[in-house]
């Protein structure tokens, strides 16, 4: 693990353990620091940062085909979604207060594992390539259904929000190893916009206030190191794909 402290500046790298098979999964839930990763069992564990202390990796069980996803809400709820055994989407919830609940399934036929992010609290925005790998949207809505936002890709998608805004994007490693965006808002979408760079695998993403509302996609390219992209510049656009962090570190 390593943060993003201020505009071009990381922290040391910081090892947080455990087992993991696959990618993890990072969120903030409240003030606490969340990560959730595939275990060797297939389960889901997590593990969670207060105050600047870890505590212990915990299991949520389940059984696994895909890294997982996680959420929080700043109220402290969290919740984790993944592709079962079923290549359908599951998901558990921590609710604020200390309930845990039982695995629930919400559908789909995935072919990559689900991202997600929380666009307020109780609502949750959900995507994952399906078997026709087109990208494919829900959210956590009563009564919500998958629809299709086109695109194509062999890889889990990423999704971020930029807090205060209207802004959400899908971004995806597309068929040519590009990094793809797609904007989401009241106006429906921007389609899909090629970003550039050699990727090897799925990309991710995530919103921040500070110091200005935007979102910060980071991917890892053909050279190992972390590269990252920022949204919006000053003239609107996304940055160009930026060596965040080499492989070594």
């Amino acid at each position: 693990m390593r943060t993003f402290v201020r505009e071009g500046s990381w922290s040391a790298p910081h090892n947080v353990g455990g087992v993991v098979v696959g990618a993890p999964a990072a969120a903030v839930a409240g003030t606490t620091v969340v990560v959730a990763a595939r275990g060797t069992d297939d389960a889901v564990w997590l593990r969670t940062m207060r105050n600047g202390s870890w505590g212990r990796w915990t299991s949520w069980g389940g059984a696994l085909t895909s890294s997982p996803a996680v959420t929080g809400g700043s109220d402290g709820r969290i919740d984790v979604f993944a592709r079962g055994t079923d290549n359908a989407l599951w998901t558990r919830t921590l609710e604020a207060g200390g309930s845990l609940k039982a695995w629930k399934r919400a559908g789909g036929r995935l072919s990559t594992g689900p991202a997600a992010v929380t666009i307020q609290d109780g609502h949750v925005d959900i995507v994952a390539a399906g078997t026709d790998h087109a990208i494919w949207r829900t959210s956590s809505a009563q009564g919500s259904t998958w629809s299709s936002l086109g695109g194509r890709t062999y890889s889990t998608p990423a999704i971020g929000y930029i807090p205060q805004s209207n802004g959400l994007f899908v971004l995806a490693r597309g068929t040519d190893d590009a990094l793809w965006a797609n904007g989401l808002g009241g106006d429906g979408s921007t389609g899909w916009k090629s970003l550039g760079g050699r990727l090897v695998d799925a990309p991710t993403a995530a919103g921040t206030r500070e110091p200005t509302p935007y979102i910060i996609a980071a991917v890892r390219s053909t050279d190992k190191a972390v590269w990252t992209t920022t949204y919006p510049t000053a003239d609107g656009q996304w940055s160009p794909l930026t060596r965040a962090w080499p492989a070594s570190s």
